[in-house]
């Protein structure tokens, strides 16, 4: 069963991200000072023998003080597709 980062913002359904092929998976929050903006990431890369690499993104939203963000770092064969896909590196 494949890594799995489950992330739960304030009182949401979790995600679960993750896949059995994924090379990276990261899980991030940023603040930055001069926008005065905080941003949650959670996404990962598949790095295959295949000329291209696909970056995979579950979750990306801007934060507000108070919010709550728990991750549970588990495994499991359940996992949420991606919302968003990109192939780097096709010509």
């Amino acid at each position: 069963m494949p890594l799995v980062f489950q992330v739960q913002l304030n009182d949401e359904t979790p995600i679960r991200a993750g896949d059995h092929a994924i090379s990276v998976l990261t899980a991030m929050v940023t603040y930055v000072a001069s926008n005065q903006e905080i941003e949650v990431r959670v996404g990962g890369l598949f790095a295959s023998q295949s000329p291209g690499k696909e970056h995979v993104e579950w979750l990306q939203r801007q934060l507000q003080v108070g919010d709550r963000i728990v991750l549970t770092v588990t495994r499991s064969g359940d996992v949420d597709p991606p919302a968003q896909r990109t192939v780097e590196g096709m010509a």
